[in-house]
């Protein structure tokens, strides 16, 4: 897939907002309600698709591309 075309899901987008907390796979799914195994496959193709390894860069590059907005990510009472 053309990563200047691509655009993530709502519930990529949701997972890459907690990726960004550091909540935990397990965490995210159990607050998307699906498996944290799906959690994992969704995070490897956004990986993929960013060339990028690791949790840290992919965050980096989905900021850096627009894809997540860090105010919305941030827990309630963080400042900012």
């Amino acid at each position: 897939m053309n990563e200047e075309r691509f655009h993530p899901s709502e519930l990529q987008i949701k997972i890459l907002e907690k990726l960004l907390l550091g909540t935990t796979d397990a965490a995210i799914g159990r607050a998307l309600r699906i498996a944290d195994r799906t959690v994992r496959l969704h995070i490897s193709k956004l990986q993929s698709i960013s060339q990028v390894r690791g949790r840290f860069a992919l965050g980096a590059v989905a900021h850096a591309k627009g894809w997540i907005d860090l105010n919305r990510a941030a827990p309630p009472g963080a400042g900012g």
